[in-house]
């Protein structure tokens, strides 16, 4: 029996999200989601295995709500809104200190 891999989806708005984890439980994934908080429908929800609210810019929190669900594979799919990456993003320390080194 060959274990699938747990897919964690960064999940955005749009339909991407959405029939990106339909169509891996459909293959027989398990779907761990990191929804960014105010951007991803509801539907969502019913289509992942896990699925938690994240706040844009928290990696840390991402990270987490993979590891707990054991995810294997991660993608990113769907957008954000760039009003919300100027007004409400909240980067905690991984995520600058990831700033930090892409500026060299």
């Amino acid at each position: 029996m060959t274990l699938m891999p747990v897919l964690g989806l960064v999940a955005g708005n749009g339909d991407l999200p959405l029939l990106v984890a339909r169509g891996a439980k459909a293959l027989g994934h398990r779907v761990v989601t990191a929804a960014l908080m105010g951007e991803t429908g509801a539907e969502l929800k019913a289509a992942s295995d896990v699925h938690e609210e994240v706040a844009l810019g928290d990696l840390g929190g991402i990270h987490s709500v993979f590891k707990r669900g054991g995810a294997t594979q991660v993608v990113m799919v769907g957008g954000f809104s760039k009003q919300r990456l100027f007004s409400r993003v909240r980067p905690d320390l991984d995520a600058l200190m990831l700033v930090a080194r892409l500026g060299r």
